[in-house]
């Protein structure tokens, strides 16, 4: 684990790995909700956005990529 940010509601739970993926998972049951893969690093950080619909995460490859985490998880890298 690289890294992990909560949704300020704590219904979701972001956590970055070394391979650059991003497991996002409901706390509360330990369930995974999504499972995303855009980094070609590390990850080394992420938060929330907003009303906790947006996940931004940025990685050692140096690219900032924000991904909806409610209705379509797989967003675009940005920069």
């Amino acid at each position: 684990i690289h890294g992990i940010a909560f949704s300020s509601d704590g219904d979701q739970l972001a956590i970055g790995s070394a391979n650059g993926s991003i497991r996002v998972v409901n706390p509360r049951s330990g369930k995974t909700v999504w499972n995303l893969c855009c980094h070609t690093g590390s990850v080394l950080g992420m938060a929330f956005i907003g009303d906790n619909s947006l996940l931004a995460s940025v990685g050692r490859d140096g690219k900032l990529a924000v991904w909806n985490s409610v209705s379509n998880p797989f967003g675009g890298v940005i920069a």
